[in-house]
């Protein structure tokens, strides 16, 4: 292969490169996380509401999928630069309440009623600053 033809294959393959993970406009960042949160509450929209604290653990493993798309499809985003550390409150967020299942589910399937609240309680004080980054940015959907 000539020197022109494989400056241009580099170039072409630079320039896919460097689309992939490329960094948004605040705009496109909303549009695109209000997306994924929409999204994800869709598919959690349908999952049947435990009547025990026993049927939590398997809603939990219902629900465990959908967070790891939604902690990934969020995670894939670049916001602009100003916005970064706002936005990873919001990644973080999702995160904490991945990492929250397998304690969830334990006390869920031990009954533990006291665990579970001290759980959910633990959850929803973690989320507030989440969701106080979410409404700065403009993520309804995520809040």
């Amino acid at each position: 292969m000539g020197t022109g033809r494989s400056l241009l294959v580099v170039l072409v393959a630079g320039g896919i490169l460097a689309g992939c993970g490329a960094e948004l406009s605040e705009q496109e960042l909303r549009e695109q996380a209000n997306q994924a949160c929409r999204e994800y509450a869709e598919r959690v929209a349908d999952f049947e509401t435990p009547e025990s604290p026993g049927d939590l653990g398997s809603a939990l493993d219902e629900a465990e999928p959908a967070i790891d798309d939604l902690r990934s499809d969020l995670d894939d985003l670049r916001p602009p630069a100003e916005l970064e550390e706002r936005y990873g409150k919001v990644v973080q967020g999702v995160e904490n309440a991945g990492d929250r299942l397998g304690q969830l589910r334990e006390a869920a399937e031990g009954e533990d009623t006291e665990r579970l609240s001290e759980l959910v309680g633990e959850a929803a004080e973690a989320q507030r600053g989440a969701d106080e980054a979410a409404r700065e940015l403009g993520l309804e959907e995520c809040t």
